[in-house]
């Protein structure tokens, strides 16, 4: 990976990679679009940003990571438990896009009374 920065510009680093280092359209298909002078900019979603850091295993982004995951369990315990069934429900939805077409609910039965699950 090489970074790219300029003085004029503090904070607007730019890292590229040489080689994939994750499934770059995965990440791509959640990223958020943003305009910049009527160019589409895309910006890799915060779990896919976490996955990055993670992987690139420099000190810095480690220790970003740590200190994000302390705030996560902070923010976690603070939540009701209605609050964290709406949480892992978005969370199951994040892995079923996530992983796509691999993801396979079980088949209903015929005598399931049950609604859908999600």
């Amino acid at each position: 990976m090489f970074s790219l920065w300029s003085p004029a510009y503090p904070g607007t680093d730019v890292d590229l990679f040489v080689e994939e280092p994750f499934p770059f359209e995965a990440f791509l298909r959640r990223a958020r679009v943003t305009d910049l002078y009527g160019v589409p900019i895309p910006i890799v979603a915060i779990p896919d940003l976490i996955a990055m850091k993670r992987v690139s295993s420099r000190p810095e982004d480690l220790d970003a990571w740590e200190r994000h995951r302390l705030e996560q369990t902070k923010s976690w315990l603070r939540l009701t438990a209605e609050q964290r069934l709406e949480w892992l429900e978005g969370a199951k939805e994040f892995a079923r896009d996530a992983l796509g077409a691999a993801y396979r609910r079980p088949a209903a039965t015929p005598d399931s009374r049950s609604e859908d699950p999600r």
